[in-house]
């Protein structure tokens, strides 16, 4: 019940793993843990856009996308036609 009770005192509010947090361990840790859940949401972000870029190029590779996309740098051995 001590759940159902901090939703209802925090109708308004968005953050709402913060609010339990500030009211559990305090400001500080519930900045802490605000500034690890942003960080986890970047790195989630950064790892899709890698994984997506490899799909088109093994799509080529495969050839059943376009051929330009399977093209990789001479020395370094890596993707390097953009979908833009």
């Amino acid at each position: 019940m001590a759940g159902v009770r901090a939703a209802a005192a925090h109708p308004e509010s968005d953050f709402i793993v913060s609010t339990f947090m500030e009211r559990v361990y305090g400001s500080r840790v519930a900045t802490l843990f605000t500034a690890l859940v942003l960080w986890t949401a970047f790195g989630s972000v950064f790892a899709l856009l890698l994984g997506y870029s490899r799909i088109p190029y093994a799509a080529a590779v495969d050839g059943t996308f376009f051929k330009s996309f399977a093209r990789v740098h001479p020395t370094k051995h890596f993707p390097t036609s953009r979908s833009w």
